[in-house]
């Protein structure tokens, strides 16, 4: 609950045009995916239309260096790094 409120909070602040980056040091799924599929899943919890218009969710190894993103497992909304996969993490991100 305290987690989609701050990312619900995050969005409210974000510049037109911003990235929002939701990311968690948990390996939970409860904190991780599924934060973001409450999110997605209620969209007009967003007051502001062009934000919820503009919503998307991007690819989380687009921009990440070659020795993180060897390393790390996507998910079904973003990826995550394991200290037993990775000399990193836990680390989500979405």
């Amino acid at each position: 609950k305290l987690q989609l409120a701050i990312l619900r909070g995050a969005l409210v602040a974000l510049k037109p045009g911003g990235t929002l980056v939701y990311s968690t040091c948990s390996i939970a799924d409860a904190e991780n995916d599924a934060v973001v599929a409450a999110f997605l899943a209620n969209p007009k919890a967003v007051d502001d239309v062009d934000k919820r218009k503009q919503l998307r969710i991007a690819d989380p190894l687009a921009n990440v260096p070659p020795a993180l993103a060897a390393g790390a497992e996507r998910t079904e909304y973003g990826a995550i790094l394991l200290p037993d996969r990775s000399n990193y993490g836990p680390l989500y991100w979405a």
